[in-house]
């Protein structure tokens, strides 16, 4: 072939080859500028965990991540051995360690996650054990399940927590490795086969949802005996329930800093009781009620030296060797009954001003002070009745109004009722019966007194020469007056005659018996 057209051909090869080339690199660059394009703003730099899961069955536990923590909140009861993880990154990122290796999620850990262009982040996984409310209540029925409670190093228990089963043999000798809880929402109650003497390993507890030993007095029955003997909660401010403690053989009960129960405070059939320490109880949201049995107890002084509110009634009956009843800050409660303590001596409520309800002081036989100096109302019936060594009223001297009965009955020792000359109004029946000693022989001490609700009753007070101390008195239901063998005068009653009838006038046995017409006829006074 001619030299020259070979080199001619060559030259138009090239030239086609480098047009080619050159096609070829136009190309490539608009296929790389459309991926850069579908790429978007991805730089490899992302290293977060987006989702944390630990799988086991149907229970899925996702964690909360925040910042550089991972935390994933479990049952207390629940094993974590042999969950499964399922963890969600970034795009392109890696976990080191991988999850899958990890075969203890009991223990703190460290996962480091590492961009795809190399930037590292340090998650630190945590594990917090929770007791859910409804589902997390625990009960402890053996040592071994004490054991295993302690092992979780639980602070707050979402539930309630039961010791010991309500029969059978002793099975739980120590709480001691419970000292890490500090709250339990639910109930606290203690069962027969617990068998410790005291409560030690719940001395960090502050509050409580309510806390129980034996059956509440709506049963009636003595809780059986235990070896408990000393309860102490020395951090326990609040029980948002009740707080009921029955049984003859504990001897002791101290919470010094407890502020408040936000139900009853029931301490009943405690035949060893000695000692009943709430110094800063301020408030009881229903009523406190100390009941004793019939056989002899040995609990000798009550007194709740901050206690301000009782929301319903003050209780306390049959407490044998009770001796004083002290409530130095007390201004509110529904009613007060102190009754059948047979070594009582003293009751003092001296702030007190009203009771919604009744006061009751019966069958105190020793009972010789009443200091209630600021009680003004009472808002149901005022009752002492056989409580033989009283003389006076002195303690009731600011009382104006009885909502209720006034009933001062078999009270052989009780000279002077001059603190009730305040009194004006009695809303039921008025009753004055067995006063063997009553000085007032006019019943000058109850001039005020310008309404009774109810009946009149006077029996047996032999002093008695009138009645004309009633003479405000323009309504009376019905009139009972029997074995006052010096009354001879009924003029202070001529204002209510007019409302009574002969069905409702009884008079007898009196020195002077004047009928109903007698009295309608003005013979008010014995001939």
């Amino acid at each position: 072939m001619d030299k020259t057209l070979i080199t001619r051909q060559i030259k138009k090869t090239t030239m086609k080859l480098s047009s080619y080339i050159t096609v070829c690199m136009l190309l490539a660059t608009v296929i790389v500028s459309s991926c850069s394009k579908d790429k978007g703003p991805f730089e490899g730099r992302d290293n977060t965990i987006a989702s944390f899961q630990l799988k086991k069955g149907d229970v899925i536990l996702q964690a909360a991540i925040k910042q550089d923590s991972i935390v994933i909140t479990a049952p207390g009861s629940f094993s974590l051995s042999g969950v499964t993880p399922a963890v969600v990154l970034s795009e392109h990122a890696r976990i080191s360690p991988d999850p899958a290796t990890i075969t203890n999620w009991e223990q703190p850990l460290d996962f480091v996650v590492t961009s795809y262009d190399g930037l590292v982040k340090t998650y630190k996984y945590v594990l917090k054990r929770n007791i859910i409310s409804k589902e997390g209540d625990i009960v402890l029925m053996r040592q071994a399940d004490v054991d295993t409670l302690a092992a979780l190093q639980l602070s707050r228990i979402k539930g309630s927590l039961t010791i010991g089963k309500t029969e059978g043999a002793d099975s739980i000798y120590s709480l001691d490795k419970l000292s890490t809880i500090t709250g339990i929402s639910g109930g606290l109650v203690i069962n027969p086969t617990y068998a410790g003497k005291d409560l030690k390993g719940l001395e960090n507890l502050e509050t409580i949802g309510g806390f129980k030993i034996g059956e509440d007095l709506n049963s009636y029955t003595q809780g059986p005996l235990m070896n408990l003997k000393t309860i102490i909660f020395p951090k326990l401010t609040s029980i948002l329930s009740s707080m009921i403690v029955n049984g003859p053989g504990i001897t002791s009960l101290q919470m010094p800093v407890l502020t408040n129960i936000d139900f009853d405070l029931q301490l009943i059939f405690l035949d060893s009781l000695k000692t009943v320490e709430l110094p800063k109880l301020q408030r009881v949201l229903q009523s406190v009620i100390f009941q004793g049995t019939f056989i002899s107890n040995a609990l000798e002084t009550i007194n709740f030296p901050a206690l301000e509110t009782i929301g319903g009634d003050f209780f306390c009956i049959q407490y044998t060797n009770l001796v004083s009843v002290k409530l130095p800050a007390l201004t509110k409660l529904s009613a007060i009954n102190i009754l059948g303590d047979l070594a009582l001596t003293t009751i003092e409520a001296p702030k007190l001003t009203t009771t919604v309800a009744g006061a009751d002081f019966s069958s105190n036989p020793a009972l010789t002070t009443l200091n209630l100096a600021a009680l003004t109302k009472v808002g149901g019936q005022f009752r002492i009745e056989s409580s033989t060594a009283i003389e006076n009223l002195n303690g009731v001297k600011s009382l104006t109004e009885i909502g209720g009965d006034l009933n001062l009955t078999s009270l052989p020792s009780l000279k002077d009722v001059s603190a009730l000359k305040t009194l004006k109004k009695v809303g039921g029946n008025f009753l004055l019966q067995y006063l063997d000693q009553l000085t007032d022989q006019n019943l000058a001490n109850f001039a005020a007194v310008n309404t009774i609700g109810g009946s009149l009753s006077i029996i047996s007070v032999p002093n008695l020469i009138s009645v004309n101390g009633l003479s405000l008195v323009t309504f009376i239901s019905r009139v009972f007056i029997y074995d006052n063998q010096n009354l001879v005068d009924y003029t202070g009653l001529k204002n209510v005659i007019p409302t009574l009838s002969d069905a409702n006038w009884q008079v007898s046995s009196n020195r002077y018996n004047p009928g109903y017409q007698d009295m309608v006829n003005g013979n008010y006074v014995a001939p």
